[in-house]
C-alpha cells in the first residue's frame, strides 16, 4: 500500500511539474516572396524568426534577428528588419497597441515606412495590408533603428477573436498562403542585403509554419519512462 501510495505521488508530482512549465509559445520562420530578377536567394531567412505567444489580454508578436552583430560588408547575412505588414483576412486583429519594447537601439511606430508589403502582389492571392508598423527615422536611416543582428521587437495586438481562433488563422495563412479567407499572414522587409553583385539591397519575406514537436505526446512520453524506472527500482 505504503509503495503503491509513492508511485501516484511521483506521478501527480510529474503532471504538477509539467503544468507549471511556461505558457505555450509559438516560433515561426519566413520564406523569400519571389521576384524577377530575384534581389537576392533569401538566405537571411534562416536568421530570422517570428514568436507568437498569448499575453492576455493581448496577442504578442516577437520578431527577432538572431544572427550575431558585426559587419555588413563582412557578412552578406547582416541584415536590418525594417517593416512588418499584416495581412489579417480573418478579421482575428482588432487594434493595434502602440507600445514596441524592443532592444536598444531599435524604434518601432505604426504606419511607418511603405504601406504596402514590398513585392506583395507577387503573391496568391496578393498581400492586402491591414496593419503594419516600421522604423522610424533617425541616424543611419530606418535600416539603423531596425531589427539587426541580435535585436529584437516586440508587437501587440487586442485581439478580434479568441487566442484559439486567432492561432488557428496564423497557421492556416502560415501553411496555405494562397487560401482567400481565413487566414492571418505576416510579411517583413529587410533591408542592407548584399546582392551577387555585391551592392545593398532589400527583400520581402512571408511567414512559414514552424516544426513543433506534440507537447502532449512528451509529457506521457516522460511519464511512461518514469513509470518503467519506478518499476525497475522496484523489482531490482
Amino acid at each position: 500500500m505504503m509503495k503503491t501510495k509513492a508511485l501516484w505521488f511521483y506521478l501527480i508530482s510529474l503532471a504538477g511539474l509539467c503544468c507549471a512549465a511556461p505558457a505555450r509559445a509559438d516560433m515561426f520562420g519566413f520564406q523569400l516572396v519571389p521576384v524577377s530578377p530575384s534581389h537576392t536567394d533569401g538566405s537571411v531567412a534562416a536568421q530570422l524568426s517570428l514568436e507568437v505567444t498569448d499575453a492576455s489580454p493581448y496577442v504578442l508578436f516577437t520578431l527577432r534577428n538572431n544572427l550575431a552583430p558585426g559587419s555588413v560588408l563582412a557578412d552578406p547575412l547582416q541584415s536590418s528588419v525594417t517593416q512588418v505588414y499584416f495581412d489579417d483576412r480573418a478579421g482575428t486583429l482588432d487594434s493595434l497597441v502602440l507600445d514596441f519594447p524592443s532592444s536598444p537601439g531599435v524604434y518601432f511606430a505604426s504606419e511607418q515606412g511603405p504601406p504596402n508589403l514590398p513585392s506583395g502582389n507577387n503573391l496568391t492571392p496578393a498581400f492586402d495590408t491591414d496593419f503594419w508598423v516600421g522604423a522610424t527615422p533617425g541616424a543611419g536611416g530606418v535600416a539603423g533603428r531596425g531589427v539587426n543582428p541580435g535585436e529584437f521587437v516586440q508587437i501587440k495586438f487586442n485581439p478580434g477573436t479568441s487566442y484559439a481562433g486567432f492561432l488557428a488563422a496564423l497557421y492556416l495563412g502560415a501553411g496555405d498562403p494562397t487560401a482567400e479567407e481565413g487566414t492571418l499572414r505576416v510579411g517583413i522587409h529587410v533591408q542592407q542585403l548584399i546582392d551577387p553583385a555585391g551592392a545593398q539591397t532589400s527583400d520581402a519575406f512571408v511567414l512559414t509554419p514552424p516544426v513543433v514537436p506534440a507537447p502532449a505526446a512528451a509529457i506521457l512520453g516522460m511519464l511512461g519512462l518514469s513509470v518503467a524506472g519506478w518499476r525497475l527500482r522496484r523489482y531490482a
